[in-house]
């Protein structure tokens, strides 16, 4: 039986077991994969236990940037981004990817979202924060982009020489300015309770809301955004999209697309927000 799996802590709110176990039910496939919530301590062994016994792992907050302490072989992008969410093992060697991108870009597409000419805020600095960034300077050649950061100068000096980082402007959440889309990279929304990075009056007049979390599409971040008249768009045709590219690193082809698609309906349509 082949594994595959998840590393990450938390990792009690990802669909990702749900999503790929029934898409192995569904394609008859003999394979499992787990979620594992993983302590920093134990990464080592867990590194020798996927060399040897799966045949690759997504990886979630916060290990996008520290598992590439653990894994040399990396695939262009990484090496661009210094983040990665999806390991394959390539015949006993790891090598690092990066399947956010993919998720991004196709969410900002299919979304017909122009950044053209826009003030853009990123609200948060975590893992896939880099993805992010590269991904509106690249491809979608935004020009004026703020981060959000809870200690401006520390951010300042982690991402010093990431030359994506060139003329972005770093502040405090205080920030009373206004911005044409803001794009939630926190992890503020996993639970019912947590409060919205930023205020309903940092929203100018049709703006577009990101949020990257999608277990719950009625985040604090949606609702404010709802109220100041936003565009407001969810998190889960990244996830999904990242899955089907992670799919294809694990086993060497696509799901089946008629398969993927029942499976993602009946996921969406589990009960959740």
């Amino acid at each position: 039986m082949k594994i595959t799996g998840l590393i990450g802590s938390p990792v009690r709110n990802s669909w990702s077991q749900t999503l790929f176990n029934s898409l192995y039910a569904q394609s008859k496939m003999k394979c499992f994969y787990a979620a594992i919530d993983l302590n920093l301590t134990s990464i080592d062994n867990f590194i020798e236990f996927a060399s040897s016994s799966m045949a690759g792992f997504n990886v979630t907050s916060p290990y996008k940037e520290i598992i590439l302490r653990y894994i040399s072989q990396r695939d262009p992008l990484v090496w661009r981004l210094g983040s990665a969410n999806a390991i394959s093992n390539e015949s006993g060697t790891l090598m690092a990817h990066n399947t956010d991108y993919a998720g991004f870009k196709r969410t900002v597409e299919l979304n017909a979202v122009d950044f053209h000419e826009k003030k853009v805020c990123i609200a948060g600095t975590g893992g896939v924060f880099r993805t992010i960034l590269y991904t509106l300077i690249s491809d979608f050649d935004t020009h004026s982009i703020t981060v959000l950061s809870r200690d401006p100068a520390k951010a300042k000096s982690k991402f010093q020489g990431f030359e994506y980082m060139e003329g972005t402007e770093i502040v405090g959440y205080s920030t009373e300015n206004q911005y044409d889309i803001i794009i939630n990279c926190t992890p503020l929304g996993m639970n019912e309770n947590d409060t919205s990075p930023v205020k309903d009056t940092n929203f100018s007049k049709d703006a577009v809301a990101i949020d990257l979390i999608y277990a719950n599409t009625d985040t604090s971040f949606l609702r404010i955004a709802a109220k100041a008249k936003a565009l407001c768009i969810n998190g889960r045709e990244m996830f999904f999209q990242q899955a089907y590219e992670s799919y294809n690193l694990f086993h060497g082809s696509y799901p089946n697309i008629e398969i993927f698609n029942m499976v993602r309906r009946n996921l969406e349509g589990s009960g959740k927000k």
